[in-house]
């Protein structure tokens, strides 16, 4: 008996077949290297890599309150309101409570298995928008291997993030459908998508949001668009009451209304879209060129979502923008190697056998330096805190009292510094200049601009110290300085170890500590040297000639 579908579908060809089954392959290819790039770095490790220690402690402080949200983070002892979108929070709990897994494994392993599912969640997206075939499989690989797309969803504080921006494309996939074809399934899986990107991370909720305001205008301007929209915004907000209300309960809309001015100016943005700083790619940047080419092919043909989409999400979100725009990006790479460079081998290279050939060999060169080019460039900011420092850090833990206050001096941006996060979460100490958490206070910038400036004193010497306690009024007992060099951001946006030459960040203002009465070394080893401040200058010199004597 004939089926109906067979009855209009044409029987499949030999060659239709071979081409599905090498799309198969290929993207079985593209998930297999999609996961190896997002797990390796991490199972490298015995300890989550880069930063995560607030996220850590706040797993914690949910775990030990029965899984109710706390009205404040026991971290670094500043009062924090809990006011973080807690899924992942969650999920790292009840790994710990239900496995034999630690919450500092659930911590390391829960972002990149998050961020190998982005990728699959991904590839519908890319079928979806660009249909089934190689132009998605294609997406799919530039997506896999472009470190923006896992670079910062893959470390410790990854635990928010890779869950958010998982869910954020499974619901902006359902989204783009809602507004093609409508229909209540797709209302109902884009409200569920949509809220738990909310519970997982603002910032991806807010990817959502600018994406569907996208497809809205491009689609969804008639009755039903806009009675779908009402629906799933209400469904949003239903299912991430539990949080949102618990936190205007317990804070009221300040910690909503810091976080709104935490971000960067639009203006960032801008700037970046200006001068094409599209992707942190090492040497040659082959996936941001393909990208741009596809811009130029989409607004030929007057194809204007996905141009729009990235501007978008530029200007939307300065902050988290580079990160987000990995999604068009892909797309676009998609259409410039399947609309340019495919027909042009197909006409170049009219013979079957030499094409295939050429495709292959070109495949695996362009593979290899895509996958090393991007995986070089995030190289340092998924390194893990040292066994040294992790050492030292416990060492303060029984040899220092639980209210005491340190310097934590790295020479690190603040974003990738992985021991002035970590500090608080592994000492239960208190670390003067770790901002992480302030951005839910209005005086983030202040926290950040006192952070910076203390950071100058790593080339001077303890008058510095002195003075900037003064100014910022801050009292300190401790000063915890690393011995690894400066981890900052440099033109192109990549993390480097800077200045090269230099292999120690702080090695000026350790000197000067060592020779000056009023501080004495408590702990020193390969990582970290520990001073102590002594009260006063009498107290300094009575010491200094005891040590003598």
């Amino acid at each position: 008996m004939v089926t109906p579908a067979a009855e209009i579908s044409p029987p499949t060809s030999l060659p239709a077949r071979r081409s599905l089954s090498g799309e198969r392959a290929l993207l079985a290819a593209v998930f297999f290297v999609g996961a190896v790039v997002r797990l390796a770095p991490v199972l490298r490790a015995d300890f989550p890599i880069g930063d995560g220690g607030m996220f850590y402690v706040m797993a914690r402080d949910l775990e030990q309150n029965g899984f109710r949200l706390p009205a404040y983070t026991t971290y670094n002892g500043a009062g924090i309101p809990f006011a973080y979108p807690p899924l992942g929070f969650y999920l790292a709990a009840l790994v710990d409570r239900v496995t034999p897994l630690s919450l500092l494994d659930a911590v390391r392993l829960l972002p990149p298995i998050f961020s190998v599912l982005t990728v699959v969640a991904f590839y519908r997206l890319a079928r979806t928008i660009l249909g089934p075939g190689l132009p998605a499989v294609l997406a799919t690989g530039c997506f896999a291997v472009f470190a923006r797309s896992y670079g910062w969803e893959i470390v410790g504080g990854g635990l928010t993030r890779s869950p958010g921006f998982f869910f954020a494309v499974l619901a902006i996939e359902q989204i783009f459908m809602l507004y093609r074809e409508g229909g209540w399934r797709r209302v109902a899986l884009s409200s569920l998508f949509a809220s738990l990107a909310v519970l997982s991370h603002l910032e991806t909720a807010l990817f959502v949001a600018l994406s569907a305001l996208l497809f809205f205008l491009a689609y969804g301007r008639n009755r039903q668009g806009v009675r779908d929209s009402l629906l799933v915004a209400v469904g949003v907000l239903a299912l991430s009451a539990p949080w949102w209300a618990t936190v205007l309960a317990q804070h009221g809309l300040a910690p909503f209304r810091a976080a709104l001015g935490a971000g960067q100016s639009p203006w960032v943005g801008l700037v970046n879209l200006i001068f094409l700083n599209l992707s942190q790619e090492l040497s040659f940047p082959g996936i941001r060129a393909l990208s741009l080419i596809g811009v130029a092919i989409c607004l030929y043909r007057r194809r204007w979502l996905l141009p729009a989409w990235l501007v978008l999400l530029f200007l939307g979100d300065s902050r988290k923008g580079l990160t987000l725009i990995s999604v068009p990006i892909a797309l676009l790479a998609s259409i410039a190697l399947s609309e340019v460079l495919h027909p042009f081998l197909q006409r170049a290279l009219p013979a079957e056998r030499w094409r295939n050939v050429l495709y292959l060999g070109l495949g695996a060169y362009a593979g290899f330096y895509l996958i090393l080019s991007n995986t070089l460039a995030i190289q340092l900011l998924t390194q893990p805190l040292s066994a040294q420092e992790r050492l030292a850090m416990e060492w303060i833990t029984i040899h220092t009292p639980p209210s005491a206050h340190f310097l934590v001096m790295t020479g690190d941006d603040i974003a990738s510094d992985r021991s002035r996060e970590w500090f608080p979460a592994l000492t239960g100490r208190i670390s003067l200049n770790t901002v992480q958490g302030t951005e839910w206070f209005p005086t983030l910038w202040q926290h950040i601009g006192a952070a910076i400036a203390l950071q100058a004193c790593n080339a001077e010497d303890g008058t510095c110290l002195e003075h900037w306690a003064a100014q910022y009024h801050r009292s300190f007992a401790y000063v915890y300085i690393v011995k690894r060099p400066a981890l900052r951001l440099d033109s192109s946006g990549i993390y480097v170890q800077f200045p090269d030459s230099q292999s120690d960040c702080c090695a000026a203002l350790r000197h000067a500590l060592q020779h000056d009465p009023q501080y004495r070394v408590i702990f020193d080893n390969t990582a970290v040297t520990i001073f102590e401040r002594l009260p006063d200058h009498a107290q300094a010199r009575a010491a200094t000639e005891r040590e003598r004597s």
